[in-house]
């Protein structure tokens, strides 16, 4: 009888593990199921790439890949025809940066690193067998300490600015916007730090194709800031201001793909009391490109640009 045992619960362990469905064996994501849970419904299909074909669930997604099925256990991704992107926040213990700033007849700045558990937001993707193919983990926040160097000091503030994340994914391509944000009613960004920069990150299945920094030219929280893709264009556009809060210039990029075809900046007009740039931007389905500029928009279509002037205005 005693022989008899180990066998048995051997058989029993195999019986359960297939019953289970779990984790594709090949997956090193655990995010991919072999059989989809009791009570999600497949709803209609999303996208196909030749043999890869993906469903929209009542959670998460179906894909559907050489005859097989697995189920992709997130509420959302981007998908790709090398793979697909999740987005999750995780805590990490990161050194960060703390800045130290004073304000009275003048602004003064200092910062140091401490250690701290901060939430990063982690951006992953993964071939359709669920292997890792790369992973971007967002700047992390800084802290400011503010106090008043004109009333003694007894106006202290402190608190935590987490940067503003845009993605947008067009037909082969991931985009990644990160805008540092400032503490509460202030427009500047902390200079001390020397890597609290505004960054556009641009990913294919192979990793980081290209990695665009627009922190140059100033220290100013950027705003009217806009990220999206349409097909396999995409536009991202901003507006800086200046020490005022007012604006001082805009700039918008066009991509096809990952290339650029259309960078401008542009500078503020003394007559016009109005944005450079105003936080929003249409594609046509053949790439053609509007967005809201001064008194009216800006239209780029096929190597051309042009500016339209509302008539009202």
């Amino acid at each position: 009888m005693g022989r008899n045992i180990i066998p048995l619960l051997l058989i029993l362990f195999v019986f359960a593990s297939a019953c289970i469905g779990g984790v594709n064996p090949k997956d090193t994501s655990g995010y991919l199921q072999t059989k989809v849970p009791r009570g999600v419904v497949e709803l209609s299909p999303l996208i196909n790439y030749g043999n890869i074909t993906i469903l929209r669930a009542s959670y998460g997604y179906v894909i559907f890949r050489n005859n097989t099925k697995v189920f992709l256990n997130v509420s959302k991704a981007y998908f790709f025809p090398w793979g697909f992107v999740i987005i999750k926040t995780i805590p990490e213990v990161r050194s960060i940066p703390i800045v130290d700033a004073r304000i009275g007849r003048t602004y003064e700045e200092d910062s140091r690193n401490i250690t701290a558990m901060v939430g990063v937001m982690r951006i992953e993707a993964y071939d359709y067998e669920g292997n890792i193919l790369w992973v971007h983990e967002s700047q992390p926040p800084y802290i400011w300490e503010i106090r008043r160097t004109d009333d003694g000091g007894r106006n202290y503030k402190k608190g935590i600015s987490y940067p503003e994340i845009l993605i947008s994914n067009s037909s082969e391509y991931l985009f990644i916007a990160e805008l540092p944000r400032t503490f509460r009613n202030m427009i500047t960004l902390p200079v001390s730090t020397g890597d609290v920069c505004n960054y556009l990150y641009v990913y294919g299945g192979n990793g980081l194709v290209e990695r665009f920094n627009f922190s140059s030219s100033g220290g100013y929280q950027v705003d009217n800031e806009f990220l999206l893709s349409s097909g396999n264009y995409t536009v991202f556009g901003f507006q800086v201001p200046l020490g005022d809060g007012s604006p001082d210039y805009g700039k918008v990029m066009i991509f096809k793909g990952s290339k650029v075809i259309f960078t401008r900046r542009f500078e503020r007009d003394p007559t016009c009391l109005c944005n450079v740039i105003h936080g929003w931007a249409k594609i046509t389905p053949d790439g053609c490109v509007f967005f809201g500029l001064f008194n009216g928009y800006g239209f780029y279509c096929r190597g051309n640009f042009k500016y339209v002037r509302n008539e009202e205005s």
